[in-house]
């Protein structure tokens, strides 16, 4: 068994943010760990300044790190940042947005929970697009998740 930890939904203090991940890196047992700003994007650049020593600290503990998009891609900035952002295929990117696929290709990628997969027909076309991963939705009941993911 593998355990992940999402992205941070809460605009906390960069110096709360590093403390918080310097302990995931150094006492969690967690396995892969997603970063970077899926709510608001008026708060990536406050992520942005302080994810390269988080991203390094928590590979050097041997996590697995993957980088979020935004869960709504509105206006031109948004686009053009998801643009930027799926198109390094250097990077393990969750795509929470339809935007973010057209952008990565089928180049590998993982489906985020704000992208909806409710039936084996989706999640195999999400697939046939490069997705490795799919976050089911919640409220999904346990044996169509049994038909959707065997």
């Amino acid at each position: 068994m593998k355990l992940t930890l999402g992205p941070l939904a809460y605009h906390w203090p960069n110096e709360r943010k590093r403390d918080f991940y310097a302990r995931i890196a150094d006492e969690a047992p967690i396995d892969t760990v997603y970063l970077g700003e899926v709510i608001c994007s008026k708060r990536a650049p406050f992520v942005e300044e302080i994810l390269p020593e988080i991203i390094e600290r928590l590979q050097q503990a041997g996590k697995t790190v993957v980088i979020s998009t935004l869960a709504e891609v509105v206006l031109d900035r948004e686009r053009q940042a998801t643009r930027e952002l799926v198109s390094d295929l250097a990077l393990d990117v969750e795509i929470n947005n339809v935007a973010g696929l057209a952008q990565r290709g089928r180049n590998a990628h993982r489906v985020g929970p704000f992208l909806n997969a409710y039936n084996e027909a989706s999640i195999a076309w999400l697939a046939g697009q490069g997705a490795t991963h799919v976050c089911l939705p919640t409220e999904l009941p346990g044996k169509s998740i049994a038909i959707a993911a065997p």
